[in-house]
């Protein structure tokens, strides 16, 4: 066992309250050893929000709890310490088994991070310069880690999310969330499609996608251990890896570079990792592009959001048995949204989330 873990489990018999007690549940403690104040500090970007006062250990408990609560564990109890040896600990109290998953992942999580920060910290001391003064490094945190079904490959997290505290607080996780919501994923548990795993761990203004790029080399293997970590149940070396999911083309030519993985919209393929395990991949439009096509031309966005529906619905069967053949997941959620039964809801969910086309009409969408 990992000497920076230490993990208590607790049978504790809690009475109901009745004159009667009839039913016994147990309380389940985790005990988890996050290290230095310095390191923690670069790895949950504290201060979040430099203009409110939060401690560092506030910070941290935010994040673990909102893990938990995406993860469906919602009696969770954080609490996270400063010891007298000078390192920062966490205490997790559920009666939810699933937090013993945390035990192992936490600390995973935290070391792939020191990768990210590493590569962060290099890429500062690069000339000519490429990091931009309003660039703020921003692991994942605050996702869902012991219950995910999927995970999500994305750019890089917008600027607004950091300050804010929710990593999913952004417009293009919201737009993605309704696809999903749309294709039968119910509202509990939208939050375990969506582990992210950003090529570029860095908070940055939505307009700096293509500065970005030259950034990707040094974060290439932050990025493949996130992989293991949300993909691979390391728990469970018999489990089977987690569907990916890869949004906009800055992505699609990131799996290109580093897994010789060539793939188009709506295209499956298979992403073999260093470690061993092979992961089913489908590429899919980034959730903002939408908005982008369908202000330029209705009768296009109508076409992108037919193909996001189609990957949402892909996304959410593979998520619910992974073990499936992807291609045939991916046929028979074509087959669906293709079906002339649902074109007049593609055009209204065009016209709710494209303010241009609300009072349009086009080719697919002559009535209103």
């Amino acid at each position: 066992m990992n000497q920076n873990l230490a993990v208590t489990l607790l049978g504790i018999s809690l009475l109901s309250g009745c004159a009667t007690p009839t039913l016994e549940t147990h309380l389940h403690r985790v005990v988890i050893d996050l290290g230095q104040e310095q390191e923690l500090i670069n790895l949950y970007s504290w201060p979040n929000d430099p203009t409110k006062q939060e401690s560092l250990s506030d910070t941290i408990d935010h994040y673990l709890t909102q893990t938990a609560t995406r993860d469906g564990i919602l009696d969770i109890s954080v609490s996270v310490i400063k010891n007298n040896d000078g390192n920062y600990s966490a205490t997790l109290l559920s009666n939810n088994n699933d937090i013993l998953a945390y035990a192992n992942k936490v600390p995973v999580f935290l070391s792939n991070g020191k990768s990210a920060y590493a590569g962060a910290e290099a890429l500062q001391k690069v000339h000519p310069p490429i990091w931009q003064s309003d660039w703020r490094f921003f692991l994942p945190l605050g996702l869902a880690m012991a219950n995910q079904k999927s995970v999500q490959l994305l750019h890089f997290p917008p600027d607004y999310s950091l300050p804010a505290q929710d990593y999913l607080g952004s417009k293009t996780s919201e737009r993605w969330e309704s696809l999903l919501e749309v294709n039968g994923v119910s509202n509990n548990d939208i939050t375990l499609f969506e582990s992210i795993i950003d090529i570029a761990p860095i908070a940055a203004p939505a307009s700096d996608g293509k500065q970005l790029t030259q950034t990707y080399s040094y974060f290439s293997d932050y990025a493949q251990a996130q992989l293991n970590l949300l993909a691979v149940d390391t728990d469970n070396g018999g489990a089977q890896p987690l569907p990916l999911v890869a949004y906009g083309a800055p992505v699609r030519d990131w799996l290109k570079t580093y897994f010789n993985l060539d793939l188009s919209v709506l295209q499956v393929g298979e992403l073999s990792l260093q470690s061993g395990p092979t992961l089913p991949v489908l590429a899919a439009n980034h959730p903002s592009y939408f908005w982008y096509v369908a202000d330029k031309s209705c009768e296009s966005g109508w076409q992108v959001m037919q193909q996001d529906l189609i990957a949402a619905r892909w996304q959410m069967d593979m998520g619910n048995n992974p073990a499936q053949s992807a291609q045939t997941v991916l046929d028979n959620a074509q087959s669906y949204w293709n079906s002339g039964n649902q074109t007049a809801q593609i055009c209204s969910l065009t016209r709710q989330q494209a303010s241009a086309c609300a009072k349009q009409t086009w080719q697919q969408c002559p009535d209103q």
